[in-house]
């Protein structure tokens, strides 16, 4: 008997280590302390001041992980903003610890190359003047925030050309997707109106 359990703890170990060994390794890549420059605005849409922060990019075959850190310091955690976009659920961005619903994409094309920039709507249920529109593309990350309730651009963030380009384009909006004022705001039947496509000629 003691035989016999002997020899099923070594063929139950053997099926184990099997398992563990054949299982699908999760690759990662890693980019850390990109310089992203968000820029302030005042209710005039003045840029009223920058704030630097520091993006950690995680990405692996499922999702991608976006971090505006505070600080280069590794050791801290502090962070201006962070979400997180998963591939295979591209209706959905978890955005400061919530899923928020996308509520249209648009297309932009920059120098030839298409662009696909994503609207996210957050609101935090029994609180107010926190709802928020989010202005994202799955490679760049964060292009803007905007605050629904306050009628303001909460920042934009500013990495490199395209992201520079891309906020430009919005700044400049004038069919709803990005609101311009209280007489901008898209009727309801526009949210739902699939994609449109813009295009910057040199």
């Amino acid at each position: 008997m003691k035989e016999l359990r002997f020899i099923l703890i070594i063929v139950c170990s053997k099926i184990i280590c099997s398992c563990d060994y054949n299982r699908e390794k999760v690759v990662y890549s890693y980019t850390r302390n990109q310089t992203v420059e968000i820029i302030r605005y005042d209710f005039e849409r003045n840029p009223m001041g920058i704030d630097t922060s520091f993006l950690e990019i995680l990405a692996n075959k499922d999702s991608v992980l976006f971090k505006y850190k505070v600080s280069e310091d590794p050791k801290d955690k502090t962070t201006y903003e962070y979400c997180k976009y998963y591939y295979n659920r591209d209706t959905v961005l978890y955005f400061q610890g919530k899923l928020c619903p996308l509520i249209v994409t648009k297309e932009f094309i920059i120098n030839e190359n298409r662009l696909s920039l994503k609207k996210f709507y957050y609101d935090e249920e029994l609180s107010n003047d926190d709802e928020t529109t989010i202005y994202f593309n799955d490679s760049i990350g964060i292009l803007s925030l905007y605050n629904d309730g306050w009628m303001s651009i909460i920042g934009t963030f500013q990495s490199g050309y395209y992201s520079k380009k891309l906020n430009e384009l919005l700044l400049k909006d004038t069919t709803g997707f990005f609101p311009q004022g209280l007489d901008c705001l898209p009727p309801p039947f526009l949210i739902e109106s699939g994609e449109a496509i813009f295009e910057e000629k040199n």
